[in-house]
């Protein structure tokens, strides 16, 4: 996420803070390496647990830091959470590009048919609030269906859905 802020972020219609940006990055992947990631598609008690857990863990390294380290934390979790400053919707969109970057790195047998819809739901809204992170995520949704191709899935086209998740 990082390397991906610091190569786009010159590119960005709205500057932004390079600095803070990778600050609320960091404090993301920090709550996140302490109780884990969950999938966006998945379902269940980890997912339902998710929001609490993560306010748990931002509460706790806020209390072992303690005041004003342990809030500026606090603040900057919060604030990639809200999506409510330029820095924020920026580090939001890198976090849901990034795993699709990932995603289209990795072996097509690891993908599931609940996957191949996500390179809509995960780019389109998060990246919608600027032209180059828009072009951005069309360039990776492009990578993700030509590997959707390449493992036999038909695509009905780049700005629809795939044929099995369109409406009959």
């Amino acid at each position: 996420m990082a390397l991906i802020a610091i190569l786009a972020h010159p590119h960005l219609e709205e500057p932004v803070d390079l600095g803070k940006t990778l600050e609320m990055i960091t404090v993301h992947d920090l709550v996140e390496a302490l109780v884990g990631d969950v999938p966006y598609f998945e379902t269940g008690e980890r997912k339902r647990l998710k929001k609490q857990r993560e306010a748990e863990a931002i509460e706790e390294i806020r209390r072992r830091l303690g005041p004003p380290t342990g809030d500026r934390i606090h603040d900057l979790f919060l604030e990639f959470e809200n999506r409510q400053t330029p820095e924020a919707r920026f580090a939001g969109a890198i976090d849901n590009l990034e795993v699709q970057i990932q995603h289209n790195l990795a072996d097509f047998s690891t993908w599931t048919e609940a996957e191949y819809g996500l390179i809509y739901d995960k780019l389109d809204i998060p990246c919608a609030h600027d032209r180059f992170l828009k072009a951005l995520a069309e360039a990776v949704r492009e990578r993700a269906l030509a590997k959707m191709r390449a493992g036999g899935v038909e695509v009905v086209s780049d700005q629809e859905e795939t044929k099995e998740d369109a409406p009959l």
